[in-house]
């Protein structure tokens, strides 16, 4: 019995010493404890992987050819392409509203807190409303985020809705009454009524109260109302944590609470607009504060809204679609380009949520998307013509159950938005389009009765076509796609008055100096070829030739590849005594040591301008920035304007405004001609990481011009090549597709498609050919450079003979290097 109990004791001990010594080492087995855990999640994510393959094996192979088949179609469609990819903006977006909506709140628990011992109305938690909350936008920048502050009546009073005239909704005023509260249960076991208690009466007036400070004879008052939220915030800003990193900054507005919030360096962060309502009983309507579409809004009139209701909507209808439905993209691209013509955002709104209760979600799916856009405009067009826009919520059958609307609204008579719309210039526009065609009939000759009847029939042909345009979608789209800056040829012009009398001032200045000679600035880029990728900040950009100064010479050194040719310009002194000379003097630099130091002593391209006797991008830049600067104040221009020479390395930008209208920002390249051609050694960055200050990317933004103004002389005035580039553009910003792709798909398309074929009836055919084009170029991972190669450019365009017959060039060639790049391009 003692042998057995000293045998424990000593296995107890050498368990002792085993776990003492594993203690000891305890780095060893805390590694080993979190190399196990790794290994069970990655278990465990593994299994959860395949277990939809397994579920899906199980189901039958019916369903898995009608997915398989669904999975080829989204692959083969080009429409996915405009669905929202997910990327650090679209986060950011969520991410500033739900910051908006905890600032808001924390606003709303210090007004509470400030009025809980007034007669002031009573606050309750705000409702996010409009666009940015409902998950799309009108707006790329400066999106407003909208909610609507619930008013509740003070203690003792109470709101009485009275309707007024509708301008076209609904309309009421306010008209805040006391109430007896003697049967109230009161706090603190008081009776306190106003009616009834001169006491409180008396107290209620001596202090601030909602119908002295807040009614203009005894109706709630808009204008005091916003006032008060105003003087609210600027007053709670200074309690919130959020006044220590941020600044606040408030907007002017009548009948509404709008305020900025901006970082410490004045950066822009958010933009807030406060509504307040009051609710109609408890339904989704709300009386607001926004204004009526009539010409003058009195103070104490409070329209009916239909916000909430609408964000109601289509919470709705999120929770009932598929996860790449894409209702929302075609409302945001829609809102966005038909802007003009008097269209409201609420009509294109009206129109989608119309045809998202008529027309099954499965068919919403990004698939759909070309179809969904036809659609709308159809639907568009078609109310244009009948002058019908029915409002949506009013007597309208297809409202989801789930909104709680008035029983007074469901069961009336459709409302008729066109009153909101000036609908008879959109329609006689039509009109007079289908009718073109007759009057050309009519003021045919009729003394020649052969030519007339060769006319009637190549009029009835145009007759036709102009009936098509009439009624094909695609041709409405196109006329009302919004154009950045509808000023856009006025400031063009603009730009090249001030750039011309820029260069010649530089020509003065540098005249009598060792350096180089600039010739006439060429336009280049989107704003020159009638488009741009952006509505607001449009750059435009103009290249500046430079040549050698005398006794000097260009001589161009082929650098490394980077997609495009490389090149340094090495400056080189060259003999001129054979040279006629000015008033018949010889003067060389290399053979007369006067003039060699003359030009040593002055400012010279060499000793200013170069790095290593090889021309510096950065040095040239600073140079150019500072004679924009000097020159300025000897420009007629800077009278009434103001410059603003912006940072860049290795270009010169500026911006130049007048008074707080709308600036024109300039962005000027610098290049070295490659001989005759139309191909420059510019300034601009390279494909690389990095780029040297003595590289000169080769540029073809100059071809590029010329082949734009080459497609407008053969095209007819009705070829839209240039819109349908823009919108591709626009809505393919976040697939790692550079602009440049994109204008290469389109120029290629140009030469192998007849112009005949681009114009506006073949809208939806030429948006489907170039995302088509895109789609093959990335499932074979080649899009061949346009003017490297390719027998199709015109001959009008000047190009080196080596880049004729070289071998094309892929700009696809980093999605068939990095896989990962690829494959967030196919998402």
């Amino acid at each position: 019995m003692n042998q057995e109990q000293r045998n424990q004791e000593q296995s107890g001990f050498a368990w002792a010493s085993l776990l003492l010594s594993a203690l000891q080492c305890w780095q060893f087995w805390a590694i080993a404890a979190v190399l196990v855990l790794l290994f069970g999640l990655c278990w465990w994510l593994r299994k959860r992987s395949h277990e939809p393959e397994r579920e899906e094996e199980r189901s039958g192979n019916n369903v898995k050819k009608e997915k398989h088949g669904e999975e080829n179609n989204d692959a083969n469609d080009p429409g996915r392409h405009f669905e929202d990819p997910r990327q650090r903006r679209v986060r950011k977006r969520d991410r500033d509203r739900e910051a908006v909506k905890n600032l808001v709140q924390k606003f709303i628990d210090l007004f509470n807190r400030d009025v809980s011992n007034t007669w002031y109305p009573v606050l309750e938690n705000a409702i996010e409303v409009g666009s940015a909350f409902e998950g799309w936008s009108p707006y790329e920048h400066d999106i407003p985020f909208c909610l609507l502050v619930p008013l509740k009546p003070p203690r003792g009073h109470i709101f009485h809705l009275e309707p007024r005239p509708s301008w076209p909704a609904r309309n009421f005023r306010i008209h805040v009454e006391l109430v007896c509260t003697c049967e109230m249960e009161q706090p603190a076991a008081e009776t306190r009524c106003f009616l009834h208690g001169p006491e409180e009466e008396q107290s209620r007036k001596e202090g601030p109260n909602i119908l002295d400070d807040l009614c203009t004879d005894s109706y709630l008052d808009v204008q005091k109302t916003a006032e008060w939220f105003k003087e609210m915030v600027r007053r709670c800003w200074n309690d919130l944590p959020e006044s220590a990193t941020h600044r606040l900054m408030p907007v002017y507005s009548e009948r509404s609470c709008k305020f900025r919030v901006l970082t410490q360096d004045w950066e822009k962060r958010f933009f807030v607009e406060l509504m307040f309502g009051v609710q109609e009983g408890d339904s989704d309507l709300f009386l607001s504060n926004q204004c009526v579409e009539a010409a003058y809004t009195p103070r104490t009139l409070w329209p009916e809204t239909y916000a909430v209701a609408e964000m109601k909507f289509f919470r709705h209808i999120v929770s009932q679609a598929q996860g790449d439905t894409c209702h929302l993209r075609c409302l945001k691209l829609c809102a966005r380009h038909l802007l003009d013509r008097d269209f409201y955002t609420y009509i294109v709104k009206t129109v989608v949520m119309h045809l998202l209760t008529t027309m099954p979600l499965s068919r919403w799916r990004k698939r759909n998307f070309l179809a969904r856009m036809e659609d709308i405009v159809e639907h568009l067009q078609s109310s244009l013509l009948e002058r019908c826009f029915n409002h949506f919520f009013i007597g309208n059958a297809n409202v989801p159950e789930e909104i709680n609307l008035p029983l007074g609204l469901r069961t009336a008579e459709p409302f008729n938005l066109c009153q909101l719309l000036d609908c008879e210039n959109a329609r006689i526009d039509f009109e007079k389009r289908s009718r073109e065609p007759e009057r050309e009939e009519e003021s045919s000759d009729s003394d020649v009765e052969e030519e007339e009847h060769e006319e009637e029939n190549d009029n009835a042909n145009e007759a036709e076509e102009e009936n098509d345009d009439a009624n094909d979608p695609g041709m409405f789209f196109e006329e009302h796609i919004q154009w950045p800056v509808q000023q856009l040829d006025r400031d063009c012009q603009t730009v090249r008055d001030l750039m011309e009398t820029f260069i010649l001032v530089f020509q003065y200045i540098l005249s009598n100096t060792s350096f180089p000679v600039l010739e006439n600035a060429i336009e280049v880029g989107s704003a020159f070829e009638g488009w741009s990728p952006r509505e607001e900040d449009i750059t435009y950009r103009l290249l500046v030739p430079l040549k050698p100064p005398r006794g000097h010479i260009f001589h161009l050194e082929l650098g490394p590849v980077w997609l495009a040719r490389n090149f340094r310009i090495r400056v080189e002194l060259v003999c001129t005594c054979e040279m006629e000379q000015p008033a018949g003097e010889t003067r060389c630099f290399l053979h007369d040591p006067e003039q060699d130091q003359r030009r040593n002593a002055g400012p010279n391209i060499l000793d200013d301008l170069c790095t290593d006797s090889y021309l510096d991008v950065q040095k040239i830049a600073r140079y150019f920035q500072m004679f924009v600067r000097r020159s300025w104040r000897a420009l007629p221009i800077s009278a009434a304007h103001r410059l603003t020479v912006l940072p860049a390395d290795r270009s010169c930008k500026f911006c130049v405004t007048r008074g707080r209208q709308k600036r024109i920002l300039i962005e000027l390249l610098f290049g070295v001609q490659e001989g005759t051609s139309d191909i420059f050694m510019s300034s601009q960055y390279t494909e690389a990481a990095y780029t040297p200050s003595t590289m000169w990317p080769e540029t073809y933004a100059v071809a590029e011009m010329k082949f734009f103004s080459h497609i407008a002389s053969q095209a007819q005035p009705d070829t839209y090549h240039l819109r349908c580039l823009q919108l591709c553009v626009r809505c393919l910003l976040g697939r790692d597709f550079s602009t440049y792709t994109l204008k290469t798909v389109v120029m290629h398309l140009l030469t192998t498609i007849p112009l005949s074929d681009w114009r506006r009836r073949h809208f939806w055919e030429r948006l489907n050919d170039i995302l088509q084009y895109l789609q093959s170029c990335l499932e074979k991972k080649q899009l061949n450079h346009f003017f490297i190669g390719n027998e199709n450019v015109p001959e009008e365009i000047i190009l080196p003979l080596e880049l004729r017959v070289a071998e094309p060039v892929n700009l696809f060639q980093h999605l068939a290097q990095n896989p990962d790049i690829h494959e967030h391009a196919q998402l």
